[in-house]
């Protein structure tokens, strides 16, 4: 058989690089800032320059190194095509990798220097926005060859693609966005430094890329990982109201930045868009049910047939190998929960004509550190292992890592929340959030790599 017929092994460096960027620049560069920020030890520009190259590193490096190669994986597998050439996907990994590298290292120089040198630095950081948008295109250009031909003709297909049609067209857009905003500094007609563009490619990879990559991969995992009931629920209307949602709040975004913000029409549109998206994000959690576990599962009912259901643990069905995994993905619901609640009654003030109640960040750190880590930790402890074909190195790990990283993302996200109801929390709380966030990612990553290989 040709190789180009062949599914391909999950491809190792993809956990690698991003583990390792993850704990040097992501996880490692925000228990720097949020130390320094709680000892208002804040430096300028330098700040600046880390806390670009930490969302960057987080955002691109860490998750989003983790959905291309699990996705590179499952893709064809779901719809029973090969890619038409399996030797690009090393060949998307170095690309990846390198580009987050050069960009991420020349924005925590730039700010120390200047002149010519400065200006050096800034192309060499452009030039790896453009290796990143080169890498992201030929991951596009294979995934996307699985949803072409005949097997696209699968129901399955059809239920999921309002789930991942968004994953796809965020991966375009903030690609292209990224490499034009970097482009844009050697360009006095766009300015590169306006905050409302960066704001806008955040945006688009948090609502377009992992949040409905995470629905999407859910709806094929977590039944099987958690006991749940199949997906017989309405799928597909779900994820469509969930896609037309974040149809109408870009739209609507992009056109509020070209008219700064002096359309009141546009302003309620993106506000519509806004509680769609919140609504569908609702009631994913409710009919998933890997939050209230609501319904029983078959498997318990017929642990009365089986010799060894005394050692299985009721309704996830392991023996406990994987440790507590399954805190992960309740707690990571919960903070979904509570984020999409929290913007909802956002966007019913501003459809009132009401400012905004919660800040828009604290939010996002509501998504990004409680809902999308939580998840990537707690299915990356019962997916990855099998994957790499490797045990935990030890169970009891995994809730010590959940321990951290929940008291991590709660100090991280509550000062924030508390101070708008004119409740002020102790400082510290903030500055250990990424110390105590990065131990539990260091202890996530033991649990992984210390494990002897078995053939």
């Amino acid at each position: 058989m040709n190789s180009a017929d062949q599914y391909p092994e999950f491809y190792r460096p993809f956990l690698w690089g991003s583990l390792t960027l993850s704990i040097l620049a992501g996880f490692g560069l925000a228990a720097h800032l949020s130390s320094v920020m709680a000892l208002g030890l804040v430096r300028g520009d330098v700040t600046i320059g880390l806390i670009r190259a930490h969302g960057h590193v987080q955002l691109l490096g860490w998750i989003g190194m983790l959905i291309i190669g699990i996705s590179l994986y499952v893709f064809p597998r779901l719809q029973s095509k090969a890619f038409s050439n399996n030797n690009l996907i090393p060949v998307i990994f170095k690309l990846l990798l390198a580009g987050v590298v050069i960009f991420a290292t020349a924005k925590i120089l730039v700010p120390y220097f200047t002149g010519s040198t400065r200006f050096v630095i800034t192309l060499v950081g452009t030039a790896g926005t453009f290796l990143e948008t080169l890498a992201i295109l030929l991951y596009l250009y294979l995934a996307l060859g699985t949803f072409t031909g005949k097997p696209f003709d699968r129901s399955e297909t059809k239920r999921l693609l309002p789930y991942f049609a968004p994953v796809f067209c965020g991966w375009l857009v903030f690609a292209v966005g990224n490499a034009a905003i970097s482009f844009s500094a050697f360009n006095p007609v766009f300015p590169h430094s306006d905050p409302e563009w960066h704001n806008f490619l955040l945006e688009i990879f948090q609502r377009l890329i992992i949040t409905p990559a995470i629905m999407g991969f859910g709806l094929k995992m977590l039944p099987n990982f958690l006991g749940l009931r199949a997906p017989l629920w309405p799928v597909k209307a779900v994820g469509l109201t969930y896609a037309s949602g974040a149809l109408i709040y870009f739209a609507a975004y992009a056109a509020n930045i070209i008219s700064a913000g002096n359309i009141h029409l546009i302003i309620l549109i993106n506000a519509a868009g806004l509680a769609f998206m919140s609504l569908g994000l609702i009631w994913y959690i409710w009919e998933l049910d890997a939050l209230f576990f609501r319904v029983k599962p078959e498997r318990v009912s017929l642990k009365i047939y089986r010799s060894d259901a005394s050692s299985l643990r009721g309704r996830f069905g392991d023996r406990g190998e994987f440790g507590r995994f399954e805190l992960f993905i309740i707690a990571g619901f919960g903070w979904a929960l509570i984020g999409a609640a929290l913007e909802l009654l956002n966007s019913v003030l501003m459809i009132s004509g009401y400012p905004k109640y919660i800040e828009p960040v604290n939010i996002r750190h509501i998504f990004l550190a409680g809902f999308a880590a939580h998840i990537v930790f707690g299915v990356g402890t019962r997916l990855l292992p099998n994957l790499i074909k490797q045990s935990l190195y030890s169970p009891k790990l995994t809730l010590m890592s959940f321990v951290l990283l929940f008291s991590g993302t709660l100090f991280r996200i509550l000062p924030g929340l508390t101070a708008k109801f004119g409740i002020v929390l102790p400082s510290w709380l903030f500055g250990i959030s990424g110390t105590l966030a990065l131990s539990a990612l260091i202890i996530f990553t033991v649990n992984i790599v210390r494990t002897p290989y078995n053939n």
